[in-house]
């Protein structure tokens, strides 16, 4: 009796079976590679809550009340309507983002997954999201690779600062008034960066910092009480700029709970959604960053992935001590001093005061470690610092005037040289007239590794005193090699630079005997 039911459950299972498949969702031939379908879910939108603002902390002071002013509403412009021919794909359509979740396993030319750049892309393409697409003439001119950041595809090293513009008896930026007399200070010190501790939107004021070779490092978003939606529009605002950099979020939010004391994973959860958007609306690449206060665990690491590049904020005296080795063993990411330096006010006396060739002294010591292990060399781990900073702002003393230079400073037990004691007012390597300290003719004679530095200008020989041949010369001491004579010379190539032979005179000819010579 069973084993003549057997074959009719047998044929019940299967009609059973073929009325699920039919029932179910197709699968495209298509999403199968060796033997395995997947169909992929599409990607979530990610959500957009609105935070309250709180004006608690200095950053806030310097950028909270002006989020929103001198505005405008930008758009995220128009199609790239690019074509390619790459990789046997469509021409426009090179990488469909179906082609993408059917490669997710491997690192094909359609995926960004396993990724760290696009560096070693063809010409014209980068990685947008997880997917390689072409960018023609708007391909990421800043990228990164290894530990590096290539800069139009040469390692980049950061001579920076961070620039504040606060004046006498103000508490707010004013960068239109400060930007000339800053960025002539900063071009003579070689200083190639500077970092804002909130956005920077006007294009002149970039304008002005890119014309004297000054790359800019804007954050985006810094405060937790800033709502998350507003990171388009800075993004939207200065992308397609030339002087930026990368992009910044956070200051050393794991002391300050991005200043809203929020813990330490709501501040990772936040920096991660800002991070991904940041990167939905640049379409130029721009690398991402974040900055840390000292160094980052390796579940803090782990749990950011959309940071490309990491930067550090480290106080620790005279120097930095295994701070690179550090993060050598703990990422493979490019990093940098966000801060460091020291101030100018020495608190280890009775009755403090100025020591400008201390704060020279860290500069210059500081520095030459970070240039050290600059990544621009073959085993560096650096991509360069960031200095603190720029002028003295006397508002930051909140139990002072902002009119008047405070000396009151915290002393947690670690800190700058030699008092460890941070004196928050006494930090520019110039003061707050712009007049350079010791500090600042130390940082400028640290070379940068990657000799950015204008090349010193070509001087023009002096012709000599028209006297010092004459053909009389000449003629009597024709059986000497001598400067006057050439009649025993076989050619020019011991003259020295701005002679020539014209006869049996040496002679004078500048600039011009040496295209000759050369020819």
């Amino acid at each position: 009796m069973a084993m003549a039911l057997l074959p009719a459950m047998l044929l019940i299972l299967s009609l059973q079976t073929v009325q699920l498949a039919a029932s179910a969702a197709p699968v495209d031939a298509g999403d199968c590679s060796d033997g395995v379908c997947e169909v992929a879910e599409p990607p979530s939108e990610p959500s957009l809550p609105k935070y309250r603002r709180q004006e608690k902390d200095h950053v806030l002071l310097q950028f909270g009340g002006r989020l929103e002013s001198n505005s405008s509403e930008l758009s995220a412009g128009g199609e790239l309507g690019l074509g390619a021919d790459l990789d046997g794909h469509i021409q426009g359509e090179p990488c469909q983002e179906s082609q993408i979740q059917r490669r997710r396993r491997a690192e094909g030319m359609c995926s960004c997954r396993r990724r760290s750049s696009s560096a070693d892309l063809p010409e014209g393409m980068s990685c947008q999201g997880d997917a390689v697409l072409p960018c023609g003439d708007r391909c990421p001119q800043v990228v990164v690779s290894g530990r590096q950041v290539l800069v139009g595809g040469q390692p980049f090293h950061m001579k920076g600062v961070n620039w504040g513009a606060v004046g006498k008896g103000e508490r707010w930026n004013d960068f239109t008034r400060f930007v000339d007399p800053d960025r002539e200070l900063m071009q003579n010190a070689g200083i190639n960066v500077v970092r804002t501790y909130g956005p920077l939107r006007d294009t002149a004021i970039l304008d002005k910092l890119w014309a004297s070779g000054i790359w800019v490092m804007p954050t985006v978003y810094y405060s937790g009480g800033q709502s998350v939606d507003s990171v388009e529009k800075e993004v939207l605002a200065v992308k397609d700029h030339p002087s930026i950099l990368m992009w910044v979020i956070g200051n050393e939010w794991n002391y300050n709970g991005l200043y809203t004391d929020m813990s330490k994973w709501d501040c990772i959860n936040r920096i991660g959604e800002v991070a991904r958007l940041i990167k939905r609306y640049d379409d130029r690449g721009h690398p991402v960053s974040t900055i840390y206060g000292w160094l980052p665990d390796s579940g803090t690491l782990a749990a950011l992935p959309d940071i490309d590049v990491w930067g550090l904020n480290v106080y620790s005296g005279r120097s930095f001590g295994n701070l690179f080795n550090s993060w050598a063993g703990r990422s493979s990411k490019p990093m940098y001093l966000g801060e460091y330096g020291a101030d100018a006010y020495n608190s280890n006396r009775r009755r403090g005061f100025e020591d400008q060739r201390s704060q020279a002294d860290a500069t210059r010591w500081l520095t030459e470690e970070i240039v050290a292990r600059s990544s621009v060399k073959h085993d560096g781990v650096c991509l360069g610092g960031l200095l603190f900073e720029l002028a003295d702002e006397w508002w930051k003393d909140g139990s002072g005037s902002s009119s008047e230079h405070d000396n009151r400073g915290i002393a947690p037990g670690a800190g700058p040289h030699p008092d460890m004691t941070f004196n928050e007012e006494w930090w520019g390597i110039v003061d707050i007239d712009r007049n350079p300290r010791e500090a600042y003719d130390a940082y400028r004679r640290v070379s940068n590794p990657m000799q950015t530095l204008p090349p010193p200008a070509t001087t023009t020989t002096v012709a000599p005193d028209p006297s010092l041949c004459q053909a009389s010369e000449t003629r009597r001491r024709r059986r000497v090699l001598d400067k006057c004579s050439c009649r025993r010379r076989s050619g020019t190539a011991d003259l020295e630079k701005g002679w020539a032979c014209q006869g049996d005179s040496v002679t004078w000819c500048g600039d011009d005997c040496v295209e000759e010579i050369a020819q």
